[in-house]
């Protein structure tokens, strides 16, 4: 049996790394469909054909030795077909030949996965996390972020919803991503906090401590486009709505105070302070009138385990703001200076 054309040219697209999210899912698809099993050994076995006849009999035995590995691991993995991953593996060596870069790490992808680790942080909690390269992160309220088990290759991706402060572990030969949707941010070894909720209509902040970071957009084949660059002290923002960016100066205290527990604003709208305190505190927060008509802003500083209380009657207090308060439920009512 041979493989359909169009199935056929899918899986070399995929084998040069040219294929865009959508037809990677195909392709996983396609090596996981039983019917398929028998073509696409042969294809593989065509990749495999093609080796210079100066490879050692080593090699085979090595195809040999990582099959039998393979073989242990499918007792948990049964999706793909046996045959597959002994085709898969062969390539590999075809690798250490001289093919391509890509092919070879999608290859590895395919016969020796790589497990995603995931920590997430309710309303009210911070955590700190230690990376497989040694890099800390601190995690604020209500985030998530995603890594590998370890890092392969010749780069570093984490991804990320939510708001983290990061000091990279540096390696020059590895750049270390860190995701956002489209939008990244791109360190060789520094500190720096990202600020990244998932709103549509809510920017995305990255504020530099030290070295020196980058910051762009992909598209969806993975081809990266950097925006600027910023060094310490130095804040961007990035506009998800209008695709626009900007930046100013600011003290990174302020801006990663949430470390310790406290809670700063300066010059912030009352949306802002709401967002915040929604996700520091776990309540649902309603503005009257609605917030398009709110004008006024908060300079505030609180501190560490503060109770939502007495954040709202310090609010009270400036003469912008009236409050009620019922279990998780807050109602401000905006006052005339604050409209």
């Amino acid at each position: 049996m041979k493989l359909p054309t169009a199935i056929q040219d899918l899986l070399e697209k995929y084998l040069a790394g040219a294929c865009s999210p959508e037809e990677v899912r195909q392709v996983r698809k396609h090596m996981a469909d039983p019917a398929l099993e028998q073509a696409l050994d042969t294809f593989m076995q065509a990749k495999w054909a093609q080796l210079p006849e100066s490879i050692s009999d080593d090699r085979s035995v090595l195809s040999k030795e990582r099959y039998s590995r393979i073989q242990r691991r499918i007792g948990v993995r049964k999706t793909i077909p046996f045959s597959w991953y002994y085709a898969a593996a062969s390539v590999v060596l075809m690798l250490l030949a001289g093919a391509t870069y890509m092919f070879r790490h999608n290859v590895l992808d395919i016969i020796d996965p790589i497990e995603t680790i995931t920590y997430t942080t309710a309303p009210g909690q911070q955590l700190s996390v230690r990376l497989p390269d040694g890099s800390r992160v601190w995690m604020n309220t209500a985030s998530r972020l995603s890594f590998p088990e370890k890092f392969r290759g010749d780069t570093r991706h984490i991804y990320l919803s939510g708001e983290a402060f990061f000091e990279v572990a540096h390696d020059k030969k590895k750049p270390f991503f860190v995701h956002v949707d489209n939008f990244y941010t791109r360190v060789l070894g520094t500190s720096f906090n990202v600020k990244a909720y998932p709103h549509a209509d809510e920017p995305i902040y990255v504020t530099v401590a030290t070295g020196k970071v980058a910051v762009g957009v992909s598209d969806s084949l993975e081809h990266d486009r950097e925006l600027t660059r910023l060094t310490p002290n130095h804040r961007v923002l990035y506009d998800r709505m209008a695709h626009t960016i900007c930046g100013d100066s600011i003290a990174v205290g302020q801006v990663s105070a949430w470390r310790e527990g406290r809670l700063v604003f300066r010059q912030a709208t009352l949306p802002e302070m709401v967002l915040t305190l929604e996700r520091w505190y776990g309540v649902s927060i309603t503005v009257q009138p609605p917030m398009t008509s709110v004008t006024c802003s908060f300079t505030a500083e609180y501190y560490a385990g503060i109770s939502l209380h007495d954040v709202l009657e310090a609010l009270q207090i400036t003469g912008k703001i009236s409050y009620t308060m019922e279990g998780n439920t807050v109602v401000i009512q905006t006052q005339g200076s604050c409209r």
